[in-house]
């Protein structure tokens, strides 16, 4: 596969991948083949999110946060893919009351969207491999449910009025779109609407984050991580090894990052435009290598 690296510069030397200006803290999503990211761009008063064909360097579409956002600004909150990479599910959080808007697109049109109020910082949506479901977390959806902390439901694309309440913990989609949870120490995989179980599966329990020497999480295996200096978005970042405590490169503020599904490349998401970042050769020679 052929990635291109665009003739643009940072003020800091690394050249940009995917250029766009970013001045909103993002939640950078890449598709499941790698090939497509979708990233916060603009300002907190003019936000969207930004579908970019990785590979091409090509800007597919931009898909602004709802007009009455603009008078309180506006967070990039979360994204997902469908299995193949065609159907994306992106949130806004907005407003004094902290509205949150998700919505699912599809060949530019948005086939699904839903409107509620924030209760949680752990918000997420999450797209079935076949694009037929979406799993919604964190938010007041209104409702039977109305005033709870913390819902997750899971809504039919097909059927939109079809919805169930999740009460165990969601792990994540099987491959052939079924959900799996937890309950305690036991694990699941259950028919997405109705919730009647198929089996019940080894529980491996969360995946436990790998950290280095420093504290931090590693990056693609290599000994590299980016560390802040304060919150995302609001200070310098530096790429460093954690062995050693060697900067390999520096940010004055970084949005946001995501790790490629294959592991090998993070895409850091810089005020000037998203920097693609070869981990593996990056570490082996000492010195930033961008895609």
């Amino acid at each position: 596969m052929l990635w291109l690296s665009l003739a643009a510069g940072l003020a800091w030397g690394e050249p940009i991948g995917l250029p766009q200006t970013t001045g909103v803290r993002s939640s950078p999503t890449f598709s499941p083949g790698g090939q497509y990211l979708l990233v916060g761009a603009g300002t907190p008063l003019a936000a969207s999110w930004n579908l970019w064909d990785v590979p091409a360097g090509k800007l597919v579409q931009a898909i602004a946060a709802p007009k009455e956002a603009e008078t309180y600004g506006v967070e990039t909150a979360a994204a997902s893919f469908s299995g193949d990479g065609k159907t994306q599910a992106v949130v806004f959080v907005y407003d004094k009351l902290r509205k949150v808007r998700a919505q699912v697109w599809r060949d530019g049109k948005i086939v699904y969207e839903h409107v509620g109020t924030n209760w949680s910082p752990d918000i997420e949506i999450a797209l079935s491999p076949d694009a037929s479901l979406v799993l919604l977390r964190g938010w007041n959806l209104g409702g039977a449910t109305k005033g709870r902390t913390g819902d997750t439901r899971v809504v039919s694309l097909l059927e939109p009025k079809q919805t169930r309440l999740v009460e165990q913990s969601f792990r994540g989609w099987t491959v052939d779109s079924k959900m799996l949870v937890s309950d305690g120490d036991k694990a699941f995989k259950v028919e997405p609407l109705s919730g009647a179980v198929l089996e019940q599966i080894p529980s491996k329990g969360r995946e436990r984050q790998t950290w280095g020497k420093m504290g931090w999480p590693v990056l693609g295996g290599t000994d590299l991580t980016i560390r802040y200096e304060k919150r995302m978005g609001k200070g310098r970042a530096d790429l460093v090894y954690q062995s050693n405590g060697k900067v390999l490169a520096s940010w004055p503020q970084l949005y946001g990052y995501s790790l490629d599904p294959r592991g090998n490349f993070i895409a850091a998401v810089t005020k000037e435009g998203v920097v693609l970042i070869d981990l593996k050769a990056s570490a082996a020679a000492g010195t930033l290598r961008t895609l």
